[in-house]
């Protein structure tokens, strides 16, 4: 029977854990390695509402894309917030796994799953890795579209591609088109200049304050789609690990998990 540990293993296979970032909490991170897996529930954040759903499921291991330990936990007497969820899961015997910026930096990963869905092609790092163990490894990527696109046109393929309610982008010379596309999933503001260093039309990435959207003066597109909209695809790319790998328990995608963001239209 499938452990813990073999659900750890294949997905470091596809995207391999030391491509984490140094602050990065990726891995197994409740629960022992051992333990025989009955079922796996999906999902980009932990919440209490996933731990339930995984107990009510009777799955007994939570694989996310964000980590539920993020940064040090001194006690577990809360029941409110990470030390709140952990013990819970701990009462339950459900483990929790991650795979977060590993699967960001993968070849093949986040960002390459996000500029499929966009069409892009010949993709590439937009960062390469450091510790890269392919050629592809790396945050972000930068590709080119079949055909150069309108700034409306391609406004309204990102908004159907990623898919999301709502882009916030910056506003650039008239006539401005899009060939060439950078993009990272999550927070990439840091990204900005590197993405017209490489000859990017437009940067799509998410959490851009104020002040970033300036950043790409007139000629670089900067477009905000949201963080929970551009790394939903984590969650399918972890489905596909899993259930590629393992037929002897059922794999869910968390069917409660929404966006803690909305949004009003007056």
């Amino acid at each position: 029977m499938a452990t813990f540990a073999d659900i750890e293993a294949a997905i470091g296979a596809c995207a391999p854990w030391q491509l984490q970032e140094p602050y990065d909490n990726s891995g197994l991170l409740v629960g022992l390695p051992t333990t025989p897996v009955r079922g796996v529930v999906l999902c980009l954040d932990v919440s209490p509402a996933v731990i339930a759903e995984a107990a009510r499921h009777g799955a007994n291991l939570i694989v996310s894309h964000h980590p539920l330990i993020f940064s040090g936990l001194k006690r577990l007497t809360s029941v409110d917030g990470p030390s709140g969820m952990v013990a819970e899961c701990i009462r339950r015997e459900i483990g929790v796994m991650a795979a977060h910026t590993n699967l960001d930096s993968a070849t093949d990963g986040v960002s390459y799953a996000l500029g499929a869905r966009l069409g892009l092609r010949a993709m590439t790092p937009l960062r390469p890795h450091a510790a890269a163990v392919r050629p592809g490894d790396g945050l972000g990527v930068v590709g080119e579209l079949a055909t150069p696109l309108a700034h409306d046109a391609f406004l309204a393929l990102v908004r159907t591609g990623v898919p999301t309610e709502v882009v916030r982008h910056s506003r650039v010379r008239a006539g401005h088109s899009v060939s060439r596309v950078a993009l990272c999933g999550g927070s990439g503001a840091e990204f900005i200049e590197l993405a017209g260093a490489r000859g990017a039309d437009a940067y799509i990435t998410a959490d851009l304050k104020y002040h970033d959207f300036q950043r790409g003066g007139d000629r670089l597109l900067l477009l905000d789609v949201g963080h929970y909209e551009s790394e939903m695809v984590a969650v399918e790319l972890l489905r596909a690990i899993i259930a590629n790998n393992f037929t002897s328990f059922a794999v869910r995608n968390s069917e409660c998990e929404l966006s803690p963001l909305g949004y009003y239209y007056n």
